[in-house]
């Protein structure tokens, strides 16, 4: 996570954050650990949580969170737009709105 892709007043991530399409990169919680997590990330970097509900209803059923075991990483997920190029405007909106920090970013430390 970077600066930019965060609110400086609240830490909450921009809906552009959720933007890729290529598939955002997120981990299947049952399968890591925040430390995990943290780990080769900026420093100041939070942790952000959604469940795959979120993303589909986010999306109108459009959207999906698929599993893409990375040799290095069991856990890894991406979220996949489905028949859209990538997720729309107002599902990143909702998206940002659902998603739940588990670990607050330190948005002075971000990109350092």
């Amino acid at each position: 996570m970077r600066r930019s892709q965060v609110y400086s007043k609240n830490g909450r991530p921009k809906p552009a954050f959720f933007r890729d399409k290529s598939g955002t990169s997120c981990d299947l919680e049952l399968l890591t650990t925040k430390d995990r997590l943290l780990s080769g990330r900026p420093e100041g970097s939070g942790i952000v949580q959604f469940s795959v509900e979120d993303v589909r209803e986010a999306s109108d059923q459009m959207a999906d969170v698929l599993h893409k075991p990375l040799q290095a990483n069991y856990g890894h997920c991406e979220i996949h737009p489905g028949d859209m190029r990538a997720l729309n405007a107002s599902a990143e909106l909702e998206l940002s709105k659902r998603a739940k920090f588990i670990l607050d970013p330190d948005i002075k430390r971000l990109d350092r």
